[in-house]
């Protein structure tokens, strides 16, 4: 029997329960995402990633989701209910794929009534060389892969100071976010997910107010307990790039980002302009 066509599934009705997965890249989250689909909590996936990699439907036949006009709206419509399982629809996202897909009403729609977690993970430095070791290597998951792919130009040229600017980004802007739209998220760290799956799974299920399949989760923990079909070579590579960050850490250079001021810091720009208000009246 054929899988029905995902357009006929769009005529289902709306979800009873949404979930979003506010994420940052190498934090866990491929990990938590298959943890909450062998759990039977929605079907997630990166359906607003519009890369290769991502989960971007593009059955739907709506056009090219990059071009001006794209009906975001209808798309998120047919997204929500082809995609869902158990009545729950869940999707993570990443601050990127907001602001390409989401800051509109379109995205208003979807996190209203939502469920939010907000993963991240706690070590930024070891994040940053995560990327770049897994975009030199290739190494995403746990199986092998073609070594005689070229590589992403930035893998090749880009320093960590633009991985950890880009994640400290991603990072701030998730945090602005939750404070303008009034989102107090369930926090995860990588470390939840990494040393405590069935205790993160059933916190997200306590969320929801829905059970879920342990036995399958607890099966899907013990499989990813093995990352990398390299542990060994990408460990002596992430300790190497970890031992350069410590040398830039005293650097002026380091900091000149425009979003770090360098003469003076956030509180004091604050303090001045709450006396500038202050003297108004």
């Amino acid at each position: 029997m054929s899988a029905p066509d995902i357009n006929q599934l769009a005529d289902q009705p709306l979800p009873l329960r949404k979930l979003i997965i506010c994420a940052t890249p190498r934090s866990a989250s491929t990990t938590l995402i298959a943890l909450l689909n062998v759990a039977g909590i929605g079907i997630c996936g990166e359906y607003f990633c519009t890369t290769p990699s991502g989960d971007f439907i593009r059955d739907f036949d709506l056009g090219d989701p990059r071009q001006p006009g794209f009906p975001i709206a209808t798309y998120l419509d047919r997204l929500m209910r082809s995609r869902q399982r158990n009545g729950t629809f869940s999707v993570k996202v990443f601050f990127s794929h907001m602001a390409e897909q989401l800051l509109n009403p379109t995205g208003r729609d979807l996190f209203h009534d939502a469920r939010v977690v907000y993963l991240f993970r706690t070590d930024p430095g070891a994040q940053a060389v995560s990327i770049k070791v897994a975009l030199q290597t290739d190494e995403w998951m746990d199986k092998p892969v073609d070594r005689d792919r070229e590589l992403p130009e930035k893998a090749g040229t880009a320093g960590l100071p633009y991985f950890i600017n880009s994640l400290a980004t991603e990072n701030m802007n998730w945090r602005k976010f939750f404070a303008y739209a009034g989102i107090d998220p369930l926090t995860i760290t990588d470390e939840d997910v990494a040393q405590r799956p069935l205790e993160t799974v059933q916190a997200i299920a306590d969320l929801l107010g829905v059970d879920f399949d342990r036995k399958a989760v607890s099966a899907v923990a013990a499989k990813s307990a093995k990352y990398s079909v390299n542990a060994d070579r990408k460990k002596s590579m992430i300790q190497q790039e970890l031992a350069e960050l410590k040398s830039r850490a005293f650097r002026p250079e380091t900091y000149a980002d425009p979003l770090i001021p360098r003469k003076t810091n956030l509180l004091s720009r604050f303090k001045r302009l709450v006396w500038r208000v202050i003297d108004r009246f």
